[in-house]
C-alpha cells in the first residue's frame, strides 16, 4: 500500500500572515485560511453551510517570495501535506496541532457574479 499526505486547499486568509526565523535562521511564513462548505442539516431545505479553519506554514524561499503579498481577504489555493506538532507544556501535558506545510501557494481570482437583467 502506497502512503499519500496531500492537501489541496481553496480559501481567504483570515488575516494578514505572521512572517519569522525559526531559531535557526530559516524564513517562515505562518498564516490560516477559512474554506466554506456545505453539508445537510434539518432545516433551510437540507442544506447547511459551514466554515473551516486550517493553520498553513510555508518555508524558506517560498515564504521569503509569499511574505509581502499575502494580505486579509485574499483568496488562495495551498497545496502540501498536513504535519502533527506534538509537544508537552511546562506542567507536562500533551499537546498536538495539525499544520499544512504548503509547497505551493497559487493566487486565485474572484468570478464576478453574472448579471441577471
Amino acid at each position: 500500500m502506497r502512503n499519500q499526505n496531500i492537501v489541496v486547499l481553496e480559501g481567504n486568509l483570515i488575516k494578514d500572515p505572521e512572517y519569522k526565523k525559526s531559531s535557526n535562521g530559516n524564513p517562515m511564513l505562518r498564516f490560516s485560511i477559512a474554506t466554506n462548505g456545505y453539508g445537510t442539516a434539518k432545516q433551510n431545505n437540507g442544506r447547511r453551510e459551514f466554515v473551516s479553519f486550517f493553520d498553513i506554514i510555508a518555508w524558506s524561499e517560498l515564504a521569503e517570495s509569499f511574505s509581502d503579498k499575502l494580505k486579509k481577504g485574499l483568496g488562495i489555493r495551498v497545496v502540501g501535506p498536513l504535519s502533527q506538532w506534538r509537544w508537552k507544556d511546562d506542567d507536562g501535558k500533551g499537546h498536538s496541532r495539525i499544520n499544512i506545510i504548503a509547497h505551493n501557494i497559487d493566487f486565485i481570482i474572484a468570478k464576478k457574479k453574472p448579471v441577471n437583467f
